[in-house]
C-alpha cells in the first residue's frame, strides 16, 4: 500500500512576504518550519494554545503574526512535543521539527 498527503499552500506573493520575516511592531512573528522527511505522508498539525493553525507536510513552512506574550506551540505526533516561547514585539521567533 502507498498513498501521498496534499496540503493547501499559501501564494507566490504570501510565500515571498513571509521569508523576508518582518514583524510588526505590535506583534510578533512565529515562525515554524517542518524539515523532516520521515512521516513524509502524515500531516501534522501544529496548535498554538487553543488556536488551531493548520497542517503541516514536510519541509513547509508556518509564518503567524501573534500578540507578544507566551505562546506555546504543540506538533500533534506520536510524541506531542512543545515549544514554549516568550513572544516580544517586532521580534521573530523561529522552530524547527
Amino acid at each position: 500500500m502507498s498513498g501521498c498527503a496534499s496540503i493547501p499552500t499559501a501564494s507566490k506573493q504570501q510565500d515571498a512576504a513571509a521569508k523576508e520575516f518582518q514583524a510588526p511592531d505590535d506583534k510578533s512573528g512565529i515562525d515554524r518550519y517542518r524539515s523532516a522527511n520521515f512521516g513524509g505522508g502524515i500531516q501534522t498539525a501544529f496548535p498554538i494554545g487553543a488556536k488551531s493553525t493548520g497542517q503541516a507536510g514536510p519541509k513547509t513552512c508556518f509564518m503567524w503574526g501573534m500578540a507578544p506574550e507566551r505562546h506555546t506551540i504543540e506538533s500533534l505526533t506520536g510524541s506531542t512535543p512543545k515549544l514554549t516561547l516568550d513572544a516580544r514585539p517586532g521580534c521573530i521567533s523561529c522552530g524547527r521539527q
